[in-house]
């Protein structure tokens, strides 16, 4: 199956681009601009996958490749793209404008592409929709309120696909990522307070993989996949709280 995924260029985004490709699939990536791009193919050497130019802050640029992927035979997606929070802080004190324009971009920008991979699905009459979510939306994260918020949005989204495109051969299903070492939170993980820290909070006592959330975005990618609405939290135990364990 031809698979595009968007935020290629980022750990998870890799990481589920070469399970996909281990396991038959045709990966297709995202990248925003001339970096993304260059990081995707350094990182994969040589056969990098096609690349798909892709902005949540301008999606309708994209909109003829789009066109041609899907006429080229688009089985899936996986939804993995999001921005940075523009500031850390409680919501009385992020400024309006970010607000605004976070939402635009990370609930829109995906809508946007949402509305033409279900249109293209239902009428091939099947189609696979992923959303790599994350367990802020369910859980709440001390000061991501817009993070959340918009996280929150996507997921009931994707509920509301997987009722309405169902019947026409449609999957959509959520992974809620919890703690993953990646680069973009590098200066937390890396720091041994902070894994003291989540060892002692997190069930499985210890922080997640990049691998470990495509193992699970791969589930969804099976031949013989009965899941649709589906919610898996790839989260070590999160949100449930393993209390003042002792670290060893």
């Amino acid at each position: 199956m031809k698979v595009l995924i968007t935020g290629g260029s980022s750990d998870i985004g890799l990481a589920v681009a070469r399970t996909l490709r281990a396991a038959g699939h045709e990966p297709v990536v995202t990248a925003s601009g001339d970096a993304g791009a260059a990081k995707v193919r350094a990182a994969w050497g040589e056969a990098p996958p096609p690349i798909l130019r892709f902005d949540l802050k301008a999606p309708a640029a994209s909109a003829d490749a789009l066109a041609e992927l899907l006429a080229a035979g688009l089985g899936g997606a996986v939804l993995n793209a999001c921005e940075r929070v523009p500031r850390l802080a409680p919501l009385h004190e992020q400024d309006d404008d970010d607000i605004a324009r976070y939402l635009d971009h990370n609930v829109y920008g995906n809508l946007w592409l949402l509305k033409r991979l279900t249109g293209a699905f239902a009428a091939a009459g099947a189609g696979r929709l992923v959303l790599v979510s994350s367990i802020s939306a369910i859980a709440g994260t001390a000061q991501y309120p817009v993070y959340c918020a918009a996280k929150a949005a996507l997921e009931g989204a994707f509920r509301n696909l997987a009722v309405d495109y169902g019947p026409a051969g449609v999957s959509a299903n959520i992974v809620r990522p919890g703690i993953i070492m990646t680069e973009r939170n590098r200066d937390l993980w890396s720091e041994p307070a902070y894994q003291r820290l989540t060892s002692r909070l997190i069930p499985s006592a210890r922080l997640g993989r990049p691998a470990e959330v495509a193992a699970a975005v791969a589930v969804f990618f099976a031949a013989d996949s009965y899941l649709n609405g589906a919610e898996l939290n790839v989260a070590g135990g999160l949100p449930l709280l393993a209390g003042a364990r002792v670290p060893k």
